[in-house]
This record gives structure tokens, sequence and C-alpha cells, in this order.
């Protein structure tokens, strides 16, 4: 709706680009269902399956790939508040990872720390894939291409047997 708003808008501005404009936000229009799709088709293949998150970075992206985090609610509310989480929370975030209990971690290494580290060696260690989400687009793709290779790491991960 925003793509197509903007196209509208320009349009109204350079009326000699209106066909361009409104060819560029049907293209984004499609490529980003194509980006749902696969996201469907991760809810499709993977229904509910657990997985953990270092900070709820992605939960758009589990919420719409039917996916389950796992994550103690104690981690998740410390690390969204910007504060530690208690050594419980991480106690049984930790066991969480080495017990095997999700089958991916997802992890934004543009904030990690010393807890968000030690959360990705015991992924590692378990044998779980670890599939990075930043914040921001990062150089050199567009959002489209960004989306596209987040929601495929994450089929991916889940297509893997830990």
């Amino acid at each position: 709706a925003v793509a197509h708003a903007v196209a509208d808008r320009l349009a109204e501005l350079d009326p000699e680009g209106a066909a361009t404009c409104a060819a560029n936000a049907a293209a984004f229009h499609d490529n980003l269902h194509a980006v749902a799709d696969r996201v469907a088709s991760i809810a499709e293949a993977h229904p509910d399956a657990p997985i953990a998150q270092t900070e709820s970075i992605a939960t758009y992206l589990v919420t719409a790939a039917g996916l389950r985090d796992e994550v103690p609610a104690d981690f998740a509310n410390a690390i969204e508040n910007g504060t530690d989480p208690s050594p419980a929370a991480i106690a049984a975030t930790r066991q969480l990872l080495l017990d095997k209990q999700v089958r991916a971690l997802l992890y934004n290494p543009q904030t990690e720390d010393k807890v968000s580290r030690e959360m990705r060696a015991a992924a590692e260690a378990s044998g779980i894939p670890v599939v990075e989400v930043s914040e921001t687009l990062p150089d050199g793709v567009d959002y489209i291409q960004w989306q596209t290779r987040t929601a495929e790491a994450l089929a991916s991960a889940l297509d893997t047997e830990s």
C-alpha cells in the first residue's frame, strides 16, 4: 500500500514518469508477495517448529512462518527492556539450546553482547543452525533481497536436522 501511495504521489509530481512509477510499484508488490509466499511455505513445511531468538528482532517473521519461540519470557523481556537477563533466565535459555529443544537460533549480530554470544556458542555446540537476522539493511542489497535472504536462511536452517 505504501509503495502504491508513493508511486501515485510521484506520478502527480511527475506525470511523464507516471507509468514508470506504477510499474515499479507493481514489481515491488509482486516481489514482496514472493517473500510472503516463501514465508508461508516455511509455515507449511515446519508447522509450529520451535525456535529461539537472542532478541525479538524477527517476531513478525516467526509469527508469519507459524513458528514457536521457546525462549523463556524472563530472558526475552530483559532483552526487550535493554537489561541483563537474570542468571536463571540465561541458564534456562542456554539449557534450551544445549538440550536441542529448538530447531534454529535467530541471532542479531548487530547487537551482540556477552550473553548473545554465549547463546550462539551453545547453539553451535549443539548443532543447532544459527540464522543471522539484522535490524538494518545490509550493504549491497535492496529490501526485497534482504527479506528473501532472511526467509531462505530460516527455511534452510529448519530443513537441517540437528
